[in-house]
């Protein structure tokens, strides 16, 4: 009897050292695929911009445009980021604190509102860039991704009751 226990624990045991090496390796691998060519910042810009091209069937030449002016956008945003990221630590230092200056929080939410409409009109203005290097049949596919996105947005909980949903308005009986 106490062998059979133990070849089944043996058995069980085994079972779940080879499934947790499994995933070591699978994950060690596909770490490695996505970071291959130039590092963690390559992958995370690089990548998304890949698949689009490859999607909607972008040229060489039409590629180079956008990702030029994908790190022009990059390069602007970056300081307001930085400058938003600073003035939200501030802000949360006084809320830590408990002393939370009135005037103080209101001028820190006004600079932050500043920062934010650059940071969007930055990004508005790198799409309606891209479109234009794209040839009508490229900027329909892309106006479709943009469909799915805005889709996406809509049956997200934070942005559900933000105004009218593609699909008609949210069901809460769900």
């Amino acid at each position: 009897m106490k062998s059979k226990i133990m070849t089944a624990v043996l058995i069980i045991s085994l079972a779940l050292n080879i499934g947790v090496a499994s995933a070591v390796i699978f994950r060690h691998a596909a770490v490695r695929k996505m970071f291959r060519g130039g590092g963690p910042g390559f992958a995370m810009k690089r990548a998304p911009l890949d698949m689009l091209c490859r999607k909607m069937g972008i040229s060489g030449k039409q590629k180079q445009e956008i990702l030029r002016v994908n790190e022009e956008t990059q390069k602007t945003i970056a300081p307001l980021a930085g400058k938003s990221h600073e003035l939200r630590k501030e802000l949360f230092n006084m809320i830590k604190e408990g002393k939370v200056d009135e005037a103080k929080k209101q001028k820190i939410i006004l600079e932050l509102s500043g920062l934010q409409a650059q940071i969007e009109n930055a990004s508005v203005d790198c799409i309606i860039k891209t479109r234009s290097f794209m040839k009508p049949e490229q900027a329909e596919r892309f106006n479709r991704i943009f469909n799915r996105m805005e889709r996406g947005l809509a049956a997200m909980p934070f942005f559900a009751d933000t105004g009218p949903h593609p699909q008609g308005p949210p069901r809460h009986d769900r």
